[in-house]
């Protein structure tokens, strides 16, 4: 399973995000604020443990990205430390957290995560 499989498998484990996609969100969605929605995207691979002119480990980096729904009836940081602690708990390094932020044309909430996953090739 690809790393960005995995990442948005664990987002569409939390009750408070309503849809979740990878690579883009349809064009149908983008502007609808009901819901809160998660965009899981690739963002870069790195490889590592070098040895005997080759690699033996990947980390893939994903941008998690959330919307919040205009109307939620929930503290968004409670969201946050339930992602951050569920993709710590998958050992998932988290890189950056952007924080809650309120977008300019629309009011809407979002959030920007950065999460690592490092694994081993035979």
């Amino acid at each position: 399973m690809s790393s960005l499989d995995e990442a948005k498998n664990l987002i569409d484990t939390l009750v408070e995000i309503q849809k979740s996609y990878t690579r883009n969100i349809p064009k149908s969605i983008k502007s609808n604020t009901d819901t809160t929605i998660a965009l899981v995207k690739a963002v870069r691979t790195d490889p590592g443990v070098a040895g005997n002119e080759d690699y033996y480990s990947e980390s893939r980096e994903v941008q998690v990205q959330i919307f919040y729904a205009d109307n939620i009836e929930y503290d968004p940081e409670i969201l946050e430390s339930k992602i951050l602690k569920l993709y710590t708990s998958d050992n998932w390094t988290l890189v950056e957290n952007s924080g809650i932020q309120t977008d300019p044309d629309n009011f809407q909430l979002y959030e920007s995560f950065y999460v690592r996953l490092t694994k081993y090739l035979n």
